[in-house]
């Protein structure tokens, strides 16, 4: 780097990090903050070291780079030289990693120490990562034409006094950072890619809108294949705007990135995008802090509509505002694709908005965009060129033959079929012709995949030629990343595969290094830089797997939930009844997958019951594995407040019924079960499966007799917890099976009252229909009308219901106030 203190200046802080993330990796709970904060600033310092600044930074970047730098330099050296007080506690041996947590143990950090590094090197974090949002386009297109807006919004941040407050009111609007994962795209794109789009009059005619522009011309919709490029480019019009509109103050560029693996509601994007505008707009800071002051006391986030309402007012400070919106087809399809264009087309008619589309070519989609502007995209025949022609580079034997690149240039290029991915997989096809004859790469030429299925298909062929072991690790690893019921973090996959090998005690050398495991699965997954999620490369992938899944893993499941039990069985894994709170946490970070392990199980073991029947009932009637599992289910019932664990007492029903397990169900009550046994806190099997909306598993036990109407120890029947779940079908039936609308629980709610209070408008209408009284008032004399006034803004349909059904709206309370009194407040 050419910034005044040197390149190697520079690395030896990424190597501080680095040293200092390693050295964090193994401690337990109360160091959790610090050590996330190290490792998220060592990513980041990651990413800005991948972009080579040293070829684009001018002069006013590289000395704003070097005081954050060194700033940063400070903080870690100050947090190297406080662990180097405790260097003769942890100098175990970094193999032995029970040594070195019983070496952490000896640490006793004073609480103020550790939240002063936790603050600095937070700041230190959303110092870089401005920096990184910033500097992105000067960066990777070799341009300096952005220096000072750069050097004025870094100098601001580290200059302003209210600069911190700032950053926490942003971050509480959203966690998403789009900055990471565009310069992740950025840095993986082909450079100069891309121009026929940005060249093209559609292009052209939207960039140059105003306030006079036809509102449907200012929503541009991209479509294309999978595998076409359509991600790539977005990111190129995001840096195309921001290169044309830098030196312009009054102008806000915001994207989001919508993911197949963690598909992203209405309100998560808004959010997004209005944090990144709020970066840019800070003229409306004021409503924001307004907003902020009021509902942290409240100790809520805001609503969908306060949401809009911001996002009104920032775009409204500005002149023009760019939204682009990548893969909308990975968007949460109920209620997502239709209700947040609706908003946006409701901020064109109020503002000089546009909006740019990437999706597939989906009815569902391309239907909300009749009469707007459309775009295919598509891999164009030079950016295929240019491709290849990075690709070849490492390609020795068809770099000197001549003629021989040009003629494989043609070949993929042809056989492409405009998708960029496929490009890719073929070029990934050519590993292992890096040194080869002329005639064998064009023997290899004839058999290239031609289809994203036969693609993945010889990818499929590769693992299985691998060494037997690897070839089953590879397959346990797919299996996790297809079928997880929420996608998986490094660490707790590596101790998945460590249950695999079902032996009675867990060895932590029995882990894998996450490098081999992607190694293994011939380079097809990918840790996401951000969450540490595993994933595959793209979801084309996943949707093959899917679909030809018994090809290869005929019995995932089974596989799934043996690996669960396994885990949680492993004699060193039992944390023990007299643990304290902080022990547990410090306990699941140790064994990170027993938390999927207690939460996940029964989902896995019911698709696959007739195969792990054996497994499934010894873990049910485990007086270890099993209440320790519900520790980690229910935290917070299960933990007194005492500071010790409550007594576990559960019948084999009640985790068969959580999980909708209907024959293991069958089987215990055909071995006399008792069917109506209640659990410490007097909750029977129906209780359980009411709880988690197990609608077949609560008729199963009612069909043998199992009462109705037994409440808990605070005086809830199911009926009480079937009103706070989404499927009204379970309220059906209890009441079909006589379950009283009108009990109270300690409360004096009915399950009317629990479902309002809830603001659960499905079983609330459901409930009324059936003859609930919408009369009904708690122990505090509070009505329906009154508790739904709580909800606020969020309350509204139920309210406008309960209205509608004749609800009292003068009725008070014991402090006689009635539901007004309660929206107002």
């Amino acid at each position: 780097m050419s910034f005044g203190y040197s390149t190697g200046d520079f690395l030896a802080l990424l190597e501080l990090a680095n040293e200092l993330r390693k050295r964090f990796q193994d401690a337990p709970t109360q160091y959790k903050d610090v050590s996330n904060d190290v490792k998220k600033l060592s990513n980041v310092l990651r990413v800005i070291e991948d972009y080579e600044p040293e070829r684009n930074l001018s002069g006013p970047q590289t000395g704003s780079l070097e005081l954050l730098s060194q700033s940063c330099h400070e903080v870690l050296d100050k947090l190297r030289d406080s662990l180097e007080k405790y260097s003769h506690v942890v100098s175990v041996d970094r193999s032995a990693k029970s040594s070195i947590q019983r070496a952490w143990k000896k640490i006793t950090w004073d609480s103020k120490e550790a939240m002063y590094f936790h603050e600095k090197i937070d700041s230190q974090i959303n110092h870089f990562s401005l920096f990184l949002a910033e500097s992105t386009l000067q960066v990777v297109r070799e341009t300096r034409s952005m220096v000072a807006s750069c050097t004025n919004g870094v100098n601001k941040i580290l200059e302003d006094g209210d600069g911190k407050k700032r950053l926490k009111m942003l971050n509480w609007l959203s966690s998403n950072n789009p900055e990471v994962k565009h310069a992740s795209i950025w840095k993986d794109r082909q450079e100069n890619t891309g121009q026929w789009f940005l060249k093209s009059d559609k292009f052209l005619q939207w960039f140059v809108q105003d306030c006079g522009t036809p509102q449907e011309r200012r929503t541009l919709f991209c479509y294309g294949d999978e595998g076409a490029g359509k991600t790539f480019i977005s990111a190129i019009v995001v840096e195309e705007l921001r290169q044309r509109l830098e030196t312009d103050d009054t102008v806000g560029i915001a994207i989001f990135y919508c993911d197949f693996h963690e598909p992203p509601t209405v309100y998560e994007i808004l959010s997004s995008l209005l944090k990144q505008l709020f970066q840019k707009s800070t003229s409306q800071l004021s409503g924001l802090k307004s907003l902020y002051d009021a509902l942290k006391k409240k100790e809520r986030y805001p609503t969908e509509d306060e949401i809009l309402g911001l996002l009104d007012s920032a775009i409204s400070s500005l002149s023009r505002v760019f939204v682009v919106i990548d893969a909308l087809d990975e968007c949460r399809r109920s209620g997502g694709f239709e209700g947040l264009l609706r908003k946006f087309f409701f901020l064109q008619k109020r503002h000089n908005l546009g909006l740019l589309v990437t999706s597939r070519s989906i009815p569902a989609i391309t239907e909300l965009f009749q009469g707007n502007p459309w775009i295919r995209i598509h891999a164009d025949d030079e950016d295929v060129s240019m491709c290849l022609r990075s690709g070849l580079r490492g390609f020795p034997a068809i770099q000197k033959t001549p003629g021989l690149q040009s003629e494989v240039i043609a070949t993929i290029t042809e056989s492409s079929d405009g998708m960029f991915l496929l490009v890719r997989l073929q070029l990934e096809s050519l590993h292992g012709y890096e040194v080869a004859t002329a005639k064998s790469i064009r023997d290899k030429l004839k058999t290239l995949p031609t289809s994203l299925e036969s693609a993945y298909r010889e990818t499929m062929e590769r693992i299985e030629g691998q060494p037997a072991l690897h070839t089953k690790i590879a397959r346990l690893v797919l299996a996790w990343v297809v079928w997880a019921t929420r996608p998986l973090r490094s660490l707790e996959l590596l101790h998945a595969l460590a249950a695999a090998l079902e032996e009675d005690s867990f060895d932590e050398d029995n882990l894998y290094r996450i490098e081999d495991i992607i190694s293994m699965c011939v380079g097809i997954i990918t840790i996401d830089e951000q969450s540490d999620i595993v994933q595959l490369q793209h979801y084309t992938r996943y949707e093959f797997l899917k679909n030809h899944w018994t090809e290869f893993f005929p019995e995932p499941h089974s596989q799934l939930t043996t690996m669960c039990i396994s885990y949680m069985r492993h004699e060193t894994l039992q944390v023990g009844n007299t643990a304290s709170h902080s022990q547990l946490k410090d306990y699941l970070e140790r064994f990170p997958f027993f938390e999927y392990s207690a939460k996940n199980w029964g989902y896995h073991a019911r698709i696959s019951y007739s195969n792990v029947r054996e497994h499934v009932h010894a873990f049910v009637q485990s007086d270890i594995a099993l209440p320790q599992s519900l520790r980690v289910l229910f935290t917070d019932r299960y933990f007194s407040q005492t500071g010790q664990w409550c007594s576990i007492a559960v019948s084999p029903l009640h985790p068969a019924a959580y999980f909708g397990l209907e024959e293991c169900i069958l089987y215990f009550l055909a071995n006399h079960v008792t069917r109506d046994m209640k659990d410490d806190g007097g909750q029977t099997a129906l209780h359980w499966a009411a709880r988690n909306g197990q609608v077949e598993a609560a008729e199963l036990l009612l069909n043998h007799g199992l009462e109705a109407n037994l409440a808990d120890k605070k005086g809830k029947t199911a009926l009480h917890y079937a009103a706070d779940q989404d499927d009204s079908r379970l309220i059906k039936l209890l009441v079909h099976y006589k379950a009283d609308m009108e009990s109270t629980d300690m409360d004096g709610q009915t399950p009317l009252l629990t479902a309002v209070q809830d603001l659960n408008l499905e079983p609330a209408q459901e409930l009324v229909s059936l003859g609930a009284s919408i009369k009904a008032t708690d122990s505090m004399h509070r009505s329906a009308l009154h508790l739904s006034a709580l909800g606020g803004s969020r309350s509204i349909h139920i309210t406008k219901f309960l209205l509608a059904r004749g609800a009292c709206y003068e009725s008070c309370d014991v402090e006689n106030m009635i539901p007004m009194h309660y929206a107002i407040v």
